[in-house]
């Protein structure tokens, strides 16, 4: 009996003492996790204190002395303003994206790659600018044989003007415009695609400032190769310049709402992001002006709507005026851009439409026939596709089922029921 009592008090100490264990290794674990939550805080605390004490010493005294490390605020606000949170997952495509030309052998070595993935719109936006100065920049009827033979200087000519022209227009309002570069030890060597760097070169890199485009282009053609790496960052760090020439606080005023960023959920440009390379302000809406009053209910609107309030140098068409059937209207100032070239977004799938006629949008007999050139970007697409457009003759449909190129959908959003040849096979 005593034996049975003593062995049973023995289990049940035993029981109690490996409770008592395993209690004390939970507490254990959750004071290190404490310490190591304090430990981190403790070192972004010694780091904005070191950051602050750099930045505190580091100014724009002249215009030879414009640069200085980026300071974590504006590190921070600019991951969560264009990603939507503070690290960057190192698989998003956009840390895989710099601008890249075909080669020469490809057939379009104007072109650069468009890939389908996040950055597409980003891309097709800067391809855009460069078929302006490719085409535009030299006032002859020979733009377009001079297209598909442009050499290796005058391709990167135009990529770098196309670059200074999109942040500068971001940052015309102040007349003051920022490039981020990641930092120099870094600037002239491949960037490899880690969550790591990007973050850690984000927080490190260096900003430069500039007053004139002069200055502003004389130095982006002097660090070109910085957005082209072909592993590198260039699209983030093009697109960071681009918000910090807005200015951040100006960016988040466009878009207006709180809970927006730049990219969408699936990691796609916002129409705001695509507005913000076009016209220099990231606005939710690409209709003209401002919109006050509801015409449907026949009363104003709590708040303003704003859309673009200046003509693009290019335009954009989007397949979703086409589906939305008059409740998504592009505006004229996409529609009728300065020069006769158009990103097109068709089910978030960016592209280029484009006429080397500069004269088409300013001379209505220009428009009676005329073909458009048709660019994707994609790997397997080898020559560009022509389509001819009539707009003395009307669309037509064959059949009920008649299915037509989507992009043929795109461009009557311009020409309203024009008839439409494609001449070869089209993309999309």
């Amino acid at each position: 009996m005593n034996n049975t009592v003593q062995s049973t008090v023995t289990s049940v100490d035993h029981q109690a003492m490996q409770k008592l264990a395993d209690t004390l290794e939970i507490e254990t674990r959750k004071k290190a996790q404490k310490a190591a939550v304090l430990s981190l805080d403790e070192r972004v605390r010694q780091r904005l204190k070191e950051r602050a004490r750099i930045e505190a010493s580091v100014r724009f005294p002249s215009p030879h002395d414009n640069q200085r490390t980026i300071s974590i605020t504006d590190s921070l606000a600019l991951r969560k303003i264009l990603f939507g949170q503070l690290l960057v997952p190192k698989e998003i495509d956009w840390c895989r994206e710099s601008f890249i030309f075909h080669a020469h052998n490809y057939g379009l070595p104007f072109g650069l790659k468009i890939h389908k993935n996040g950055p597409s719109g980003a891309i097709a936006v800067v391809q855009a600018f460069v078929l302006r100065h490719l085409i535009f920049d030299e006032d002859d009827d020979e733009n377009y044989k001079r297209l598909l033979a442009v050499n290796e200087t005058e391709r990167q000519r135009a990529l770098a003007q196309a670059l200074s022209d999109i942040i500068w227009n971001a940052g015309e309002e102040n007349q003051n415009a920022t490039i981020l570069l990641p930092p120099e030890d870094h600037g002239s060597k491949p960037i490899g695609a880690s969550q790591v760097r990007l973050n850690d070169m984000t927080e490190d890199g260096i900003l430069f400032q500039f007053n004139t485009f002069k200055d502003l282009h004389q130095f982006m053609k002097k660090k070109l190769h910085v957005f082209q790496h072909e592993f590198g960052y260039g699209v983030a760090f093009f697109l960071y310049s681009v918000i910090l020439s807005r200015g951040i606080e100006n960016v988040r005023s466009d878009i207006n709402d709180g809970e927006k960023t730049l990219l969408t959920e699936n990691e796609k440009c916002s129409q705001e992001l695509i507005n913000l390379l076009l016209v220099g302000k990231a606005v939710s809406h690409v209709f003209n002006g401002i919109l006050d009053y509801d015409y449907k209910l026949q009363k104003p609107l709590q708040q303003p709507l704003y859309g673009i309030d200046k003509r693009g140098v290019v335009g954009l068409l989007t397949l979703m005026e086409h589906v939305a059937e008059g409740n998504y209207t592009v505006g004229s100032k996409l529609k009728t851009p300065k020069f006769p070239i158009w990103v097109v977004n068709i089910e978030r799938s960016f592209g280029i439409i484009f006429s080397c006629n500069k004269i088409l949008l300013n001379d209505w007999k220009a428009e009676r026939q005329f073909h458009l050139w048709y660019y994707t970007g994609l790997v397997n697409q080898t020559e560009l596709q022509k389509i001819h457009i009539d707009t003395l003759q009307t669309y037509i449909p064959k059949s009920k089922n008649d299915v037509e190129p989507l992009i043929n959908h795109c461009i009557r959003t311009k020409w309203s029921g024009v008839k439409i040849i494609n001449q070869g096979a089209i993309s999309r």
